[in-house]
C-alpha cells in the first residue's frame, strides 16, 4: 500500500507541475496575443494618420 502511495504522490506532484506549465503557455500566449493586438492598432492609427 505504501509504494502505491508513494507512486500517486510522485504521478501527481508530476501532473500539477505540467498543469503549471500549460497554464503559464496559456497566459504567456495570452500575452502575446494582447500585446500584438495593441502593435496592430498602434501601425493603424499610424497609417490612418497622414
Amino acid at each position: 500500500g505504501y509504494c502505491y502511495c508513494q507512486w500517486y504522490c510522485y504521478v501527481y506532484s508530476k501532473m500539477i507541475s505540467f498543469l503549471n506549465m500549460v497554464i503559464r503557455v496559456l497566459i504567456f500566449l495570452q500575452i502575446i496575443n494582447k500585446t500584438s493586438l495593441i502593435w496592430k492598432k498602434i501601425v493603424l492609427f499610424f497609417e490612418t494618420f497622414p
